[in-house]
């Protein structure tokens, strides 16, 4: 039988007890009527959002054409890397050995990188994109 007094035990209490006090802390603050009234606006604004979408089926439409221009921007600029990646030289791990790796010069690692960045930037751009032509056509309509 294990009988000795373990301090994770205390522990496990401690956190238990704090987050309990955290739970009931965020009941009250939610509970309060200020956010009532901003749950009650951002249903207003989905349902707004919801009419907007079902009068311009060309919102409907653009999911697939971020998706689209994604892919294209991804499969080009994947391309490109794998291009960079091949200018590296093979080099035995060992000398008697039949297994390589890829050994890049410093040009060559900043430009793998640099790709690399490119890459996520030219994602998070899209993404900005595609965000700004919705707001801009839900402020229009």
């Amino acid at each position: 039988f294990y009988t000795a007094y373990s301090g994770t035990d205390a522990r496990g209490w401690v956190v238990g007890a704090g987050l309990l006090l955290f739970g009931c802390i965020a009941i009250h603050v939610l509970s309060k009527s200020d956010t009532q009234a901003a749950i009650g606006k951002a249903a207003g604004c989905i349902e707004a959002a919801c009419e907007c979408i079902n009068q311009e089926f060309s919102l409907l439409m653009e999911p697939i054409v971020s998706l689209t221009i994604r892919i294209t921007i991804l499969l080009y600029l994947f391309a490109i890397l794998l291009l960079t990646v091949t200018c590296g030289d093979m080099e035995r791990l060992h000398k008697h050995e039949v297994r390589k790796h890829l050994v890049f010069s410093a040009e060559e690692s900043a430009s793998l990188g640099f790709i690399l960045f490119v890459i996520f930037w030219f994602m998070e751009m899209s993404t900005s994109m595609s965000q700004y032509v919705l707001a801009w056509v839900s402020e229009r309509w």
